[in-house]
């Protein structure tokens, strides 16, 4: 699943220009450098530099970063090449392990304590996805006499899936398991929209070019959309692009595909209550606080986030949305929304929610004031679910993978069910209690460390 990754630092207001639509001609990275190579002879040595960076951008950096800049000119020219030749292959599986056997003449080992030194369940060599792969090598396991019964239910469910992938495939004969995939979740998205959405065209359109195999699942690379048509070939994600064409093609029907999981990932699958072992006469849900605000504003809200629910994006709900809006005079003035995302919850049911990118940082609050944990806000995509029944605030909050993709993270067993959050790994470790002592204050501990660390009491989970 695609993971929130750290954002690049916003280009100058004004960097880019206004261009006019790039054309829909194709043309790939690796012809165009070809083509600048014939030609450098004839340049100048600051057009050769920008050649030679066009040559030596890497795709695959983390999402929204850039080792260069395009001038308007360039990027005009830029959006119809595209990046898929220059995607790095990705890594060989490893080779198959040791196979191990218990012979005929014995008895088939069933406890996990018997099993051979080195034995493990796992198959490293082969993809997750290749389902015949699979299933061959879990009847290769029952067959080795050691742990069948783990094999059988494990082949049990594989051919549960493998049954319900061929349904869904013969519905797209032809296109690959991804692809499918993806119209499969378009396919929901596309029901989920009001009449009136500027979006309905532009879905449309994306589904019939991979159903014409004109367009193709990448992982890494995403293709701009605006009212129904491709902008751009498959290129690397960056904000200052994505801001630029927006702000170019305008915010309805705009769409960024590939940026996301092709399958909807799961949204948030526990939320467990329970008494509080520091605290009896409350309940609790482990929670942190995080600052938020859309990009260009001044003034923040905070947030409090469940935290660790499985969940694979940051969400707050539509009231949240709107009083940031509301705090900094930008009703009028929402940031893009950047697609629509299927979620799948615990018991299965697929939900449909617009993703905006957001800023996000951590604050410490301690004896000598409060200072901001990261330098900068850090841009990440967040997930704005409907209002609740009641239509209030701070329905469902969910703090996603972020704040463990961003920082050292713990909990620890002091009976204070607390969370230490670290940016620097000599302090994480020197500030970790040793051993159970519920009277221990973290924070107090920590400050002027860029640590912090969050309650998990929940005043509105009261029991008395």
């Amino acid at each position: 699943m695609p993971r929130p990754r750290r954002a690049a630092a916003m280009k100058p207001k004004g960097h880019y220009a206004d261009t006019a639509n790039p054309t829909s001609r194709k043309r790939s990275a690796s012809q165009a450098i070809a083509g600048r190579s014939k030609r450098r002879t004839k340049k100048s040595s600051d057009t050769e530099m920008k050649d030679a960076d066009v040559e030596t951008e890497d795709p695959n950096l983390p999402l929204g970063l850039s080792t260069r800049s395009f001038t308007p000119d360039e990027l005009k020219k830029d959006l119809n090449i595209s990046y898929k030749d220059l995607i790095k292959p990705a890594k060989s599986l490893p080779q198959r392990q040791k196979r191990w056997t218990q012979p005929e003449t014995k008895a088939p080992i069933v406890h996990i304590e018997d099993t051979p030194k080195g034995w493990n369940m796992d198959e490293p060599d082969l993809d997750p996805n290749d389902l015949d792969a699979q299933i061959q090598r879990c009847l290769e396991r029952i067959v080795d006499r050691i742990m069948s019964d783990h094999f059988e239910f494990r082949l049990e469910d594989l051919l549960k899936k493998k049954k319900k992938r061929d349904a869904i495939m013969a519905l797209e004969p032809g296109l690959s398991w991804p692809v499918v995939q993806r119209l499969n979740s378009l396919g929901g998205i596309l029901k989920s929209f009001k009449e009136d959405d500027g979006c309905i065209p532009t879905v449309k359109s994306i589904m019939a070019e991979y159903r014409s195999g004109a367009l193709d699942w990448t992982p890494t690379l995403v293709t701009y959309w605006s009212q129904g048509k491709q902008i751009s070939q498959p290129r690397p994600f960056r904000f200052d692009e994505f801001d630029h064409l927006v702000s170019q093609y305008g915010q309805d029907g705009f769409w960024v595909e590939g940026l996301f999981e092709q399958n909807p990932p799961q949204a948030a699958s526990i939320m467990e209550f329970g008494p509080n072992p520091a605290r009896p006469n409350q309940r609790y849900i482990v929670s942190f606080h995080v600052w938020m605000r859309a990009p260009g504003t001044r003034f923040p809200l905070e947030f409090q986030m469940m935290d660790d629910t499985g969940a694979s994006f940051m969400q707050i709900d539509e009231v949240d949305f709107d009083r940031m809006a509301r705090l900094n005079g930008t009703l009028d003035q929402r940031p893009p929304r950047v697609c629509v995302q299927g979620l799948e919850l615990a018991d299965g049911t697929v939900v449909y929610h617009p993703i905006y990118f957001l800023e996000v940082n951590l604050f410490f609050f301690g004896p000598n004031g409060r200072a901001m944990i990261l330098p900068e806000y850090e841009k990440i995509p967040v997930v704005v679910s409907p209002v609740g029944p009641d239509g209030g605030g701070g329905g469902l909050r969910c703090g996603g993978p972020w704040l463990r993709h961003r920082f050292y993270t713990s909990s620890v067993p002091n009976g204070t069910v607390q969370l230490l959050h670290a940016s620097d790994d000599p302090v994480y470790y020197q500030y970790l209690p040793t051993k159970f002592n519920p009277g221990v204050q973290i924070s107090l501990l920590a400050e002027n460390h860029n640590c912090i660390s969050s309650s998990s009491f929940d005043p509105n989970l009261s029991d008395t």
